[in-house]
């Protein structure tokens, strides 16, 4: 990669963290339900299923608040993936559920 390209990419990452602190902090943050960004990093990682190591950027956040500190953060995501790996049918929200869920996410 280029180091123009390189420079343009970095310059990007920092506007974006820019952005998202922002909008964290405005007089209408709720409105944009967005944690406050504070940082990147950069890192390697893999491909699921193998292959060789590639460039990652993380973002870093401040945990609100109102957050249990004394607890992990999970994801939405790994939430429905462990339902859906669950023998427990009851554990799977049905489909309105989900569709629910993610119109109140996006609103």
């Amino acid at each position: 990669m280029s180091r123009r390209r390189r420079g343009l990419l970095y310059l990007k990452r920092n506007v974006l963290v820019q952005l998202l602190h922002e909008a964290s902090i405005a007089p209408n943050a709720a409105d944009y339900r967005v944690l406050d960004c504070f940082g990147y990093f950069r890192s390697t990682g893999q491909i699921p299923g193998g292959g060789r190591p590639i460039p990652i950027i993380g973002f870093v956040f401040r945990l609100p608040d109102w957050a249990n500190r004394h607890k992990h953060p999970t994801t939405v995501h790994k939430l429905l993936e462990n339902s859906f790996k669950s023998d427990d049918a009851k554990l799977t929200p049905g489909l309105g559920a989900r569709f629910q869920l993610a119109r109140q996410l996006a609103n």
